[in-house]
């Protein structure tokens, strides 16, 4: 693991921006793929990295800590970062640009520099500013290639936007790298599904453990691999689990794959 890059890395919170995205990853992961490079993970193992309070909501702890870090050396770049990683977290996103700026101004070594880069990608995207955060990330990137969560985020911005041929770049270096859990097999399940190669699509979605389904981006791929097979009714049960978010651009393919699972059933139903 890498000195203060392993320690301070990307929010792994994805939000696609296409206007059809193919998925999104709308929640905070924990996986094994991820965790070495997770903020959450830091907050365990480094006495200034006082992240995890902010995601477990606890403030009052947060301040405290945040303050007496400002006050010990205000122009710490780790400081500055941590602010802007728990405002992205609070959904706070242009105050937390002006604090990752400001931690980008601060930082002197580059991969420093790139690990701000990647988290102002992210803001960006969040704030649907695609192709500012796509170029965000993407500079990060000449500075941070063997990152896991950077070519993790680069993979789902380019499935997102039914891009299977760029995203495969950064999914086979996870590929090397990591095991087949349930985020990779997810993604690759998407990925071969943008290729229409239905076999491998069936490959890895078959492997999705059960507790994935209800996950709105995964229930929404679920349903159209059923509905690519001709299943409507399995198709129907899967939407039916799904915890609906509050993202516009998932309930928009909800609709698409409800509309087309409805013609499919008029017609088994119809003979025609």
């Amino acid at each position: 693991m890498s000195r203060i890059f392993s320690l301070l890395t990307v929010l792994i919170i994805v939000v696609g921006c296409a206007q059809a995205p193919h998925q999104q990853l709308v929640y905070q992961s924990e996986n094994s793929i991820l965790k070495e490079e997770t903020l959450m993970f830091g907050a365990e193992v480094a006495s200034n990295n006082y992240l995890q309070s902010c995601y477990k909501n606890d403030m009052p702890q947060f301040y405290a800590k945040s303050h007496e870090h400002f006050t010990k050396n205000p122009k710490d770049w780790k400081y500055w970062s941590i602010m802007g990683n728990c405002l992205v977290w609070k959904n706070q996103l242009r105050e937390a640009l002006f604090y990752l700026k400001s931690s980008f101004v601060l930082a002197a070594d580059p991969k420093d520099k790139a690990v701000v880069l990647a988290n102002m990608g992210i803001a960006n995207l969040r704030l649907n500013r695609a192709q500012k955060g796509l170029s965000l990330m993407l500079e990060a990137y000449k500075n941070l290639p063997d990152s896991s969560v950077l070519n993790f985020n680069l993979a789902q911005y380019y499935l997102s936007y039914s891009d299977p041929t760029n995203a495969e770049k950064y999914l086979n270096k996870l590929m090397k790298a990591k095991t087949l859990e349930a985020e990779m097999l997810h993604m690759l399940g998407v990925y071969y599904s943008l290729k229409k190669d239905l076999v491998k699509t069936s490959q890895y979605l078959s492997r999705l453990p059960a507790s994935y389904e209800t996950r709105e981006d995964v229930s929404l791929t679920l349903a159209e691999w059923y509905l690519d097979q001709g299943n409507w009714q399995k198709a129907s049960e899967i939407l039916d689990k799904r915890k609906v978010s509050q993202f516009v651009t998932l309930e928009d393919r909800a609709k698409v794959l409800n509309k087309r699972m409805n013609e499919m059933k008029n017609q088994k139903r119809f003979g025609t």
